[in-house]
């Protein structure tokens, strides 16, 4: 094959295109897993909260604020 029928502005388009493809689907994949952790960090946050009684207030609230840490760097994450 002759390098100057291979390397044409169609195909150099083609390559371009299919490269832009994969990094974009690499960054929403990235934002899909950030998404998924931060549902399940929601979701441990719900049960502590349903499983704690009165006397674990101040120990709830020491992990409340953790998770809320935790929850808002995910969000710079994915930004």
């Amino acid at each position: 094959m002759d390098k100057d029928k291979f390397l044409t502005k169609e195909t150099i388009v083609i390559a371009v295109y299919i490269f832009v493809m994969i990094v974009q689907s690499n960054y929403f994949a990235t934002k899909l897993d950030l998404s998924n952790l931060k549902n399940e960090m929601l979701q441990m946050k719900i049960e502590l909260k349903k499983y704690a009684d009165d006397g674990d207030r101040e120990l709830l609230h020491n992990i409340d604020s953790k998770y809320q840490i935790i929850l808002n760097k995910l969000d710079k994450f994915a930004k």
